[in-house]
């Protein structure tokens, strides 16, 4: 069950990330994606927590309620925009999207897979619902943490049954395409596979729809 986190002293603001500029295809043509070309470098994705831990202090801002979703939403646009440049700086020509969580990535794919436990319904959906799947309300618990496999990062164990019925909501991971795309950035989507999410899931086992 979720508590709210001690505020913070008054003097302390929440994060403001620079202003940030960047070449796009209209501005410098070699920024743009060349289509039907192989790529030639990349990566699987990048950190996402911010040079300054700007996510971590936004999360703990919002839940606080010293900011609204908005603002989240705002520091993960300007985080995951200063990623893309970077990487594609760096000399990527297929840059890494839908990398960015506001929580977690296998809650992420359980979403965009409409993979909900019933018990959340009744909360709003949205970052509402997202929020209380991860951390719990005073009325119903979160999914269960638990390891990555055979590592240190834990995420939360998507809840699968028989009644499941599996809905596409990919509107997070057109969106950062969308976004990568204004920028004049190649960007590649990358999502938990058919083999990964199954195998994280907690649930009885037997076929769902």
């Amino acid at each position: 069950m979720a508590t709210d986190r001690p505020c913070r002293h008054p003097e302390e603001t929440v994060p403001v990330l620079p202003h940030i500029t960047a070449p796009t295809a209209r501005t410098d043509p070699s920024a743009a994606p060349k289509r039907g070309q192989p790529f030639r470098c990349t990566v699987l994705g990048y950190p996402r927590i911010g040079p300054n831990r700007e996510l971590k202090k936004a999360l703990e801002a919002f839940w606080a309620g010293r900011m609204d979703e908005s603002q989240l939403l705002d520091v993960g646009s300007r985080l995951r925009r200063q990623d893309r440049l970077d990487l594609r700086a760096a000399g990527l020509d297929s840059v890494p999207v839908n990398t960015f969580s506001l929580y977690d990535q296998v809650l992420d794919t359980a979403v965009l897979l409409g993979a909900v436990p019933d018990r959340f319904r009744a909360v709003p959906a949205g970052i509402e619902r997202y929020f209380a799947m991860a951390r719990g309300t005073q009325d119903v618990t979160p999914l269960e943490l638990t390891k990555w496999f055979d590592t240190n990062y834990h995420y939360l164990v998507p809840e699968v049954s028989p009644g499941t019925v599996f809905e596409l909501h990919p509107e997070k991971v057109l969106a950062e395409v969308a976004e990568a795309g204004a920028d004049g950035v190649p960007g590649r989507p990358v999502v938990l596979g058919p083999i990964s999410f199954p195998a994280a899931v907690q649930g009885d086992r037997r076929p769902c729809r």
